[in-house]
């Protein structure tokens, strides 16, 4: 009887206190309400991202031989090095905001397919249509229609990670630099500045 009581109590408190649980509600994503985790959070890639872009558009090395006067010149999104503690780094988040900067400049175009990047499927397999009589043969593209990008653009996230015994503090970065595929000379290299977070070790695991 005593073991009914308190499982009919436990239950009760159990939905009482799903019951007074405050319901999902939408938050600015980068506001002062958005989770701060030990981790990289969205607010911190957007920043990072925008720092990256702003870096790689603005430098002067497309201003200059063998690039000058050759705009937009054809770029590849290339690996993607993740040195963090992070498993599933949402790393095409990162990427594809410099893409887009770097799109938006009018300096840069990039391609979509092939690299391992976000890619389209359609444009990297448009040749297999070829044989397929449900299309119209002078609307698919010919072979060797594809542009062949002159520069890659490599991405590596390096993570550091230090303790005093009460603290533990976990460092973040962003490193790109860019090759001239012809010649396999990096052409240009910058990092982010880094994302650091700070945790107790009661708050946090060690």
């Amino acid at each position: 009887m005593r073991i009914a009581v308190l499982v009919t109590v436990c239950a009760s408190a159990l939905a009482l206190s799903a019951c007074a649980a405050p319901p999902p509600r939408r938050i600015d994503a980068s506001g002062d309400e958005a989770v701060v985790s030990m981790g990289l959070d969205y607010q911190d890639i957007v920043e990072m991202a925008g720092t990256m872009a702003t870096k790689l558009v603005s430098n002067s090395f497309l201003n200059y031989a063998p690039y000058q006067g050759k705009y937009p010149i054809k770029m590849v999104l290339s690996d993607v090095n993740n040195k963090t503690n992070i498993r599933n780094f949402p790393s095409d988040a990162v990427r594809t905001r410099v893409r887009g900067s770097a799109l938006n400049s009018g300096k840069v175009r990039f391609v979509s397919s092939f690299g391992s990047g976000p890619t389209d499927s359609i444009v990297k397999n448009s040749q297999d249509a070829i044989d397929d009589p449900r299309f119209r043969k002078d609307q698919i593209p010919e072979a060797g229609s594809l542009t062949y990008p002159e520069l890659s653009l490599a991405t590596e996230i390096m993570y550091f990670r230090s303790t005093d015994g009460t603290n533990r503090q976990n460092t973040y970065e962003i490193h790109m630099f860019v090759s001239d595929i012809k010649t396999g000379e990096i052409m240009w290299e910058e990092n982010s500045g880094p994302i650091a977070k700070l945790g107790s070790k009661g708050t946090v695991g060690y």
